[in-house]
């Protein structure tokens, strides 16, 4: 097994702080901390800021004003034709803060999709995920809308 570089140990205690956090935080009979938070302390671990997510109790919260763009400079959204253009700009060392619809609902789920080590990882603070998407023990599926 390879070693681990430093951007994946890195990527992997960002992850490892912001679970701990969600974990900390929960409360009966929901789960409180919100996917687009710890996405949004993920991104900024990287960019050198160092916050962790606080819990969200109500649907009402003052955070769910925000959008990425009070989070992240000069974010975009991009469409992409298919899984092999978003491989590719992801290998081409950009980071993409994800958000994926469930088919039928509201609801959703955000992520990173980031390059470590010419591997494509899906970065998932708030399950404490980190992981290649070709992985082979099945952790990650792309799924197609």
């Amino acid at each position: 097994m390879r070693e681990a570089t430093n951007t994946k140990r890195f990527a992997q205690k960002i992850v490892k702080r912001i679970s701990n956090k969600v974990e900390k935080d929960k409360k009966k009979p929901v789960g409180n901390q919100n996917c687009l938070l710890c996405t949004w302390c993920t991104e900024a671990q990287f960019r050198g800021i160092d916050v962790l997510p606080r819990p969200v109790y109500s649907p009402r919260d003052v955070i769910f004003k925000f959008t990425d763009a009070n989070i992240v400079k000069y974010a975009r959204k991009i469409h992409f034709r298919d899984e092999n253009e978003l491989k590719q700009k992801v290998l081409s060392g950009k980071r993409f803060y994800c958000h994926v619809n469930w088919k039928g609902s509201s609801g959703g789920h955000e992520f990173i999709l980031l390059n470590i080590d010419g591997e494509i990882c899906v970065m998932d603070s708030q399950a404490g995920l980190l992981a290649s998407i070709d992985s082979d023990d099945g952790g990650v599926i792309i799924l197609e809308t």
